[in-house]
């Protein structure tokens, strides 16, 4: 029995057409040129590779207490620190791969203060040097991780820097040492001709442990296979 169309609640709208697709199922709709990347839910940065560089501490005791090396900030002292953070931060020394905006050193940062709160700038005298230096550390908007400050005598106990890299830290061991060379010989260089007053310029870095340690492992493995 044929169907009767029924009338639409609407008599003024034209009844709506079932859509037809025309194509056959192994026809495929044409692509972009790119995929469009999706944007991330949080931002995202690459993880690089950080250097310490640091003043002051020759290492730790048996009760894991630091053991502090004499430092005298003298005006020739602190003159040699702030060539040795401005040479770390400088961009033209490509074998060190800094990057500066997201690096920090203690002495550019206690300048910048001084410059700003006194209008002087460094080298001061040893005294002077003090007395700032108790005034900087009570000062609650400086970071307080870049350096020991007597807070009574103003006596600077040990200082670093914090140097972000280029390097990725999924650098390979051996890459990674032969990168690291270049701060070795940078420190090396640093060293011998700094004043006695300034101390011993030391590195840190997690990466140049974990890199170390792989690659006496890697080592000790090849040598226990010929062995054996």
């Amino acid at each position: 029995v044929p169907t009767v169309p029924q009338p639409s609640d609407n008599p003024t709208e034209p009844p709506t057409a079932e859509p037809t697709s025309t194509a056959s199922p192994s026809t495929s709709l044409p692509t972009m040129p790119f995929e469009p990347t999706p944007q991330p839910t949080e931002p995202t940065a690459r993880k690089t590779v950080s250097i310490i560089p640091y003043w002051g501490i020759q290492g730790i005791d048996t009760s894991e207490e630091p053991v502090f090396e004499y430092m005298a900030m003298t005006e020739s002292a602190q003159a040699f620190g702030l060539e040795t953070c401005r040479l770390m931060f400088n961009a033209s020394v490509t074998s060190l791969a800094t990057v500066e905006v997201e690096s920090s050193c203690f002495l550019l940062e206690f300048q910048s203060w001084v410059q700003a709160n006194f209008g002087a700038s460094l080298p001061v005298t040893q005294e002077r040097f003090a007395e700032l230096a108790v005034l900087f550390q009570s000062d609650s908007d400086n970071d307080e991780t870049l350096a020991g400050i007597d807070c009574t005598t103003g006596e600077l106990l040990w200082m670093r820097a914090e140097i972000k890299t280029r390097i990725p830290d999924s650098v390979s061991s051996e890459e990674f040492l032969s990168w690291f060379q270049s701060w070795l010989d940078f420190v090396e260089e640093r060293n011998s001709r700094s004043p006695p007053a300034l101390g011993t310029m030391r590195l840190a870095s997690w990466a140049w442990v974990r890199s170390v340690t792989e690659s006496r492992i890697v080592t000790s493995t090849v040598i226990g296979c010929v062995i054996s």
